[in-house]
């Protein structure tokens, strides 16, 4: 492990993270979000059959992207389906990542920043916006996830739930093995730059066209007037929040 770990950072050693807050997006009414987004590989570990969740956490604006955390990991029992995989993810993104860093970021800044979790199965989102699933009613039990739980912090923060499409979805590269191009327009996505392979010259467009827009879905001011984005998804992502919104 120690070996593949050095070996990695030699391979990388111009790989950099790249973020940007601009003071515009925290004048006046701040058009900042901190936006999670969770996935799931549903049984991708071939050895165990256990699935591997996946999450980041960005602070977005108008004009800003900053990556605050991110993670990987094997989930520790087996999942039935792939909802119950993502409803995992979703307890992990949101337990993990968002309710930590939402009162640290806030601090920090010394603003009141709206948060946003961020799923790409509509069966996961369900369960967390009823509190309840009669199909995945023994996570409970057997994965020691409330969707109770998860709706009444939702609530109680005043945090929402929008649905993202998966090719939309960043945290896709943290749960499974990808093609080079959708590796590093992943990698682009989550703030990562790697001149020597390329990696990086687009981040900035693809955020804003791909979540300024879509993610947010009418809690951000629209996109930056450079942006020209005409993509569908933004379009399922509105029509998607009135059935999914948890609070606005």
């Amino acid at each position: 492990m120690l070996i593949q770990l050095f070996i990695y950072l030699d391979t990388i050693p111009d790989m950099v993270i790249r973020g940007h807050v601009l003071p515009d997006d925290l004048d006046g009414e701040s058009s900042l979000r901190i936006v999670a987004c969770c996935d799931a590989d549903h049984a991708g570990d071939p050895a165990t059959s256990r699935s591997t969740s996946g999450s980041a956490t960005f602070l977005v604006g108008a004009n800003s992207m900053f990556p605050i955390a991110w993670a990987s990991n094997r989930q520790g029992r087996v999942a039935q389906s792939t909802a119950e995989a993502e409803l995992v993810a979703f307890n992990d993104s949101l337990r993990k990542q968002l309710l930590p860093l939402m009162g640290r970021v806030e601090a920090l800044l010394r603003v009141n920043i709206p948060r946003v979790q961020l799923c790409d199965s509509t069966a996961c989102i369900g369960s967390v916006v009823n509190g309840a699933s009669v199909a995945l009613d023994y996570v409970r039990k057997t994965q020691r996830v409330s969707p109770a739980w998860l709706k009444d912090t939702l609530e109680e923060v005043c945090m929402a739930v929008r649905y993202v499409n998966t090719k939309d979805n960043p945290a896709d590269i943290f749960t499974k093995h990808l093609s080079q191009p959708r590796l590093f327009e992943l990698l682009e996505c989550i703030g990562l730059v790697c001149p020597r392979f390329g990696v990086g010259s687009k981040m900035i467009k693809h955020f804003e066209v791909n979540w300024i827009v879509e993610s947010l879905a009418g809690m951000a001011p629209a996109a930056p007037p450079n942006s020209t984005s005409t993509s569908s998804p933004t379009r399922e992502v509105c029509e998607a929040t009135e059935v999914v919104s948890v609070s606005d």
